[in-house]
């Protein structure tokens, strides 16, 4: 009987270990896959950012190169009126 018991517990540590090995293995595969996934959507978006920004500076690059004001100047009026109560008309 000590026998048959020693085997009986022989019997449920292996069987304790092969499930506590493969639970471990699952866990790992699928952290690595939900890993390799979350990376693909990072260089996804990485990738629209890089494109946006390089629009951007070539969209900047040509106003620059072209002396062109930004679209929400519409009219540059560079006419001042100088208040001639504070100064006099010989300053102005």
């Amino acid at each position: 009987q000590a026998s048959a018991t020693i085997t009986n517990r022989q019997v449920q540590i292996s069987t304790y270990w092969t499930q506590t090995t493969a639970d471990a293995i699952n866990s790992r595969t699928a952290t690595i896959s939900s890993s390799a996934a979350n990376t693909g959507r990072i260089r996804d978006a990485v990738d629209r950012l890089k494109t946006a920004i390089l629009k951007y500076i070539q969209h900047s690059t040509k106003r620059v190169e072209y002396d062109l004001p930004p679209k929400f100047i519409s009219n540059v009026n560079l006419t001042f009126k100088i208040d001639e109560s504070i100064i006099s008309k010989e300053e102005a």
